[in-house]
């Protein structure tokens, strides 16, 4: 696949696939520091984006400078088929359909705190860029697999998982679906967490990428 760029009146989406954009990473520190994150972006990111299996994205603050182009945010996408429960005539039998997960989404807490007061939102940074970054590019991916429309990630907790409801996601509470999700595909580290989902308008139009 071809790098993806996506530039806003704001903030700017590039991939890890530029080299430039891969260094970043290497100095990224997340906000509310977790080793994992830190662990991902530095040594695995690059590694799954050579073979395939994961792709990683930067958001860049649109400055008009390159050198003033601040990391704010970076977040890995991957394809990763969920399970759920379906009717088959009277007998209840467990299926998997297409998906896209969200992993690995961390934002840069410095940068955030020195560019908040001067890019003149009425939401946060994080919403703002959910709405004008990552959600674009999950339908403009969705588009390019076809007959994908769920997107799911994971809350590590209630305040997490309140912001992601102002991002349009939902908390898996059916028992049915929730005990195959905790048993097929939930890893270790995502244990704890808050499992929560969301259903793209095969209505809305797709934005260019360069």
């Amino acid at each position: 696949m071809k790098e993806l760029v996506l530039n806003t009146d704001k903030f700017l989406l590039e991939s890890i696939q530029e080299k430039k954009n891969a260094n970043l990473l290497n100095s990224f520190r997340a906000s509310h520091e977790q080793i994992k994150i830190t662990k991902h972006f530095k040594k695995l990111a690059k590694k799954e984006e050579a073979e395939g299996s994961a792709r990683t994205f930067v958001v860049k603050v649109n400055s008009g400078n390159e050198d003033s182009n601040f990391l704010v945010m970076a977040f890995t996408i991957k394809l990763n088929p969920i399970p759920y429960v379906s009717e088959s005539g009277r007998k209840e039998h467990s299926d998997f359909i297409s998906a896209l997960q969200i992993t690995y989404l961390a934002t840069n807490e410095t940068i955030v705190n020195m560019i908040k007061n001067s890019v003149n939102l009425t939401t946060s940074i994080g919403t703002y860029i959910y709405s004008t970054v990552i959600e674009p590019l999950l339908y403009h991916i969705a588009d390019l697999i076809g007959n994908t429309d769920i997107v799911y990630l994971y809350a590590i907790n209630s305040i997490v998982k309140k912001i992601y409801e102002n991002w349009g996601f939902t908390e898996l509470k059916r028992t049915e679906d929730l005990n195959l999700v905790n048993k097929k595909i939930r890893k270790q580290e995502e244990n704890g967490c808050i499992f929560m989902f969301k259903k793209l308008d095969p209505r809305r139009l797709n934005p260019d990428f360069q």
